[in-house]
């Protein structure tokens, strides 16, 4: 079942979604995905084991803010 357009490119929904489970994040809509602002809310709630990183482009790993709030939380394994 493919879920509704208007919930995968809700950026609150998104959020609490990959608050309670990281691999959520593989049904967010591209924009989300690729949105560095996003994503580094995404990572600083991500404080598990940053698998939500996994779901997202080399281009938004490698974003310096990423990279530097990954290591910041210590969920390093998915950036440069």
């Amino acid at each position: 079942m493919a879920m509704p357009e208007e919930l995968c490119a809700d950026r609150e929904i998104v959020l609490e979604a990959v608050s309670s489970w990281c691999p959520a994040l593989k049904y967010a809509s591209w924009s989300l995905r690729e949105d560095p602002d996003f994503m580094l809310e995404v990572v600083r709630r991500d404080i598990r084991d940053g698998r939500a990183l996994k779901y997202v482009s080399e281009a938004i790993r490698c974003e310096p803010r990423i990279v530097e709030a990954a290591r910041n939380v210590g969920i390093s394994q998915y950036v440069p």
